[in-house]
């Protein structure tokens, strides 16, 4: 460990943790294990400050050497959700294994016993979620009822983990019994997306509104929200059979594309979730019947409550009706249940209570309950959901489904936010991106036609909700970022997408509005396979460097290679230029015109500055932040660590500098790549020898270092010295004819 009078401080360790491979950490924190003995927080900070990783392999190398405080363990769940956050945000890296997270509860459960607080198996069961472990979570459930330790919050991410096509039976139970707990929780979250009193005037008020308000009074809470995500995971695994006939699946769909509360992006992500299940046509007749929902009353969550925990066996059910089908076709007529309730559509009774379900029920379909979907308009049935979808099938033309989805949506009129989700949503349903790209040209030009014809907004309101003409702002809602994300996202889906996607993405770049990194990285990879390497290059400098986009480490090795392959096509082509003037002819009539290839230092530069990390920085600065029995002066900064390089990110940015006549731009590249994540490459000494006899044109010395690796390690060892070797001597060749010192060096190279 250092001396005190070193300088080196907290924050250096961190880095160095950081910086060296997972394999080392046992040994670095035998080093500085004075740090951590009697020091709970210290190992806290440390798990908390590096990748999760690191911090797994400190935590195993301290498990002998120290007794192990709760707290580190929470520490380290917590850092394993920061994780996983950072990765859903950036679009990068991969999510934490679920084994490493049921390990660090084990380990914890073993050390602790009973004392463990709660929260541990909380982030072990939202660690458990993204993988859909139902098995592993429920076992958890159990373990934490017998012990006496079960919460409301392990009832709700536990059915998160079972929102899968095959438990969502389960995740549906665990809903209903977290409802029997606390009754307002479903319901009060749901609310909050569409707050009682908001109609589409007052949407389309607050839309326009010169001074818009920070946050919404009825806006979901972060632990609204978190409820809301996972009800949208359960929704989205239910077969979409039962969504259309269960109220609860209704009323959160209602109240999602309803929502007045949600951002744009909030609302096209959830909603496209929800609705996987969903084929393209009812999804199709879901958006256009839409009004203003209403929330259940706890009558009616009583009846979902019967229901749903009805024990059904789903093939009989399906072949003779019997089962909750059949009692949903006994039961009475909606228009009924809806007598004297229209003039309060949101309103939510507190009479009727929940009925209990013994232990050994099994979910079944639930019914469908009309005021789930209540409304001002009456809603059709399921069955005429079904024949409305058919009655408008998407063909070539799409102008009559285009005109049906823009008269008969009335959320349509509230806001051009509204109807730009409503389109993204439905733009990523469609099975095509022909068909979207259609689907959003016939919208944009039924809208154009539309607009003219309304003189002001709130008159246009007026005359909308009596299916009137739409508002002037609804024709930017083609053109809004969410909607060509839906396209993105659609054509991502099929290999020659990019055809649409690229021209589509190029349209609209000067929106400066940054693309998230999947859908870029996925349009780059088309194109790279495509050989479309100039439209790659294009959408680079024209969209991502200009709107701060982002690229995954493997899409910038494919938009490397694109790079790459562009600069020596403009070299040939310049060459190709030089010969048509040693002929005699005219360069302005018969040469092709001059191209501008892409600097090494922009590429190398652009690696480095829009690169999508997988982790993000956590490291504090030293006498930065709060502090434990001290007062706090600085505020907190954090350490920005380098962006690390590939082995074939390197490979690629040497050629790039090579061919571009710059071994100093090489040279730089291998230096920054050994000191951010001590990346080499194999035969580092003979490349970096290679390019010092370029810099000072030693081609004799090149060559006998060439021949010294194919006499040592074989001529297959050596082949990557060797391709080097040529690509110096073609960046040798005088493109310009301006200096005979270059073309007699270039000679020179080309002869070894």
């Amino acid at each position: 460990m250092p001396s005190i009078g070193s300088g080196y401080t907290f924050a250096d360790f961190l880095q160095r943790l950081e910086r060296s491979p997972v394999s080392y950490m046992s040994p670095l924190y035998h080093e500085h294990r004075l740090l951590f003995v009697h020091r709970p927080d210290m190992l806290s900070r440390a798990v908390l400050s590096v990748s999760w990783e690191r911090g797994l392999a400190l935590l195993q190398a301290a498990y002998y050497a120290q007794p192990v405080a709760a707290e580190t363990y929470r520490a380290l769940l917590a850092r394993m959700l920061r994780h996983n956050r950072h990765v859903l945000r950036a679009g990068a890296g991969q999510l934490v294994s679920w084994q490493a997270a049921m390990k660090v509860m084990n380990e914890a459960v073993l050390a602790h016993g009973t004392s463990l607080p709660t929260r541990v198996s909380v982030s072990t069961l939202r660690l458990l979620a993204p993988h859909r472990q139902w098995r592993t979570a429920i076992d958890v459930l159990q373990l934490n009822q017998t012990n006496g330790q079960l919460t409301k919050p392990m009832l709700l991410d536990a059915a998160h983990a079972c929102a899968t096509p095959v438990a969502w039976s389960h995740a549906l139970k665990l809903l209903m019994h977290l409802h029997q707990q606390d009754p307002p929780l479903l319901f009060d979250a749901i609310q909050s997306m569409r707050p009682p009193g908001t109609t589409a005037l007052t949407a389309a008020d607050s839309a326009h509104a010169l001074l818009p308000s920070v946050r919404d009074a009825g806006a979901p809470t972060p632990a609204q929200q978190h409820v809301l995500d996972v009800i949208n995971s359960v929704v989205g695994s239910v077969p979409h059979e039962v969504v259309m006939r269960s109220p609860l699946c209704t009323s959160y769909l209602t109240h999602l594309l309803a929502s007045t509360t949600l951002t744009p992006e909030l609302k096209v992500q959830r909603a496209t979730a929800a609705m996987a299940q969903l084929p393209w046509t009812v999804a199709l007749a879901l958006l256009t019947d839409l009004s203003e929902p209403a929330l259940l009353t706890d009558t009616e969550w009583a009846r979902v409550h019967k229901r749903v925990l009805l024990p059904y066996n789903s093939a009989a059910g399906m072949r003779d009706g019997g089962g909750v089908i059949g009692a949903e076709r006994r039961l009475s007529p909606a228009r009924k249940r809806l007598k004297g309730k229209k003039k309060s559509p949101s309103s939510v009774t507190t009479t009727g209570t929940v009925e209990t379900a013994t232990d050994g029920e099994v979910i079944g379909k639930p019914e469908r309950s009309s005021a789930a979907c209540r409304t001002t308009s009456q809603s059709p049935s399921p069955a005429s959901v079904t024949t409305t979808a058919a009655e408008y099938p998407l063909k070539d033309d799409l102008a009559p489904t285009t005109a049906v989805f823009l008269s008969r949506m009335q959320l349509l009129h509230a806001s051009p936010l509204t109807a730009a989700a409503m389109m993204a949503v439905m733009v990523e349903k469609l099975p095509t991106p022909e068909m979207a790209a259609a689907f959003l040209q016939s919208c944009a030009a039924r809208l154009a036609l539309s607009a003219p014809a309304a003189t002001s907004a709130s008159d246009n309101i007026g005359t909308t909700a009596e299916g009137g003409n739409i508002s002037p702002g609804s024709v930017a809602a083609t053109r809004h970022p969410v909607v060509i994300h839906a396209l993105l996202r659609n054509c991502a889906r099929h290999e020659s997408g990019w055809a649409i996607a690229a021209p589509a993405l190029l349209e609209h770049s000067a929106a400066q509005a940054s693309t998230p990194p999947d859908l870029l990285s996925s349009l780059v990879r088309q194109l790279r396979k495509a050989r479309e390497v100039g439209l790659a290059v294009r959408v680079l400098q024209e969209h991502i460097i200009p709107s701060g986009g982002l690229l995954t480490p493997a899409s910038w090795e494919d938009m490397l290679e694109c790079i790459l392959a562009r600069n020596r096509a403009i070299r040939m082509r310049d060459l190709d230029g030089k010969s048509w003037n040693s002929r005699g002819s005219s360069p302005t009539a018969n040469a092709p015109p001059r191209l501008l290839g892409v600097h090494w230092l922009s590429a190398l530069s652009w690696v480095i500055s829009h690169q999508a990390v997988s982790k993000e920085d956590r490291i504090c600065k030293t006498g930065t932040g709060p502090s434990k029995g001290a007062a706090s002066r600085h505020p907190l900064e954090v350490v920005a660590l380098e962006r690390p390089l590939t082995h074939k990110m390197l490979s690629l940015l040497i050629n790039i500098c090579v061919l571009g006549d710059s071994p100093q731009g090489a040279l730089h590249a291998l230096g920054y790549a050994r000191r951010v994540n001590k990346t080499e490459l194999p035969h580092t000494p003979q490349i970096r020898a290679l390019l010092y006899c370029m810099q000072y044109n030693r081609p004799c010395e090149a060559k006998a270092i060439v021949m010294q690796c194919v006499k040592c390690e074989g001529e297959a060892a050596a082949q990557p010295l060797q391709h080097l070797l040529r690509l110096i001597a073609e960046s040798k060749s005088n493109v310009d004819g301006q200096e005979d010192v270059v073309e007699t060096h270039s000679r020179a190279w080309a002869r070894n």
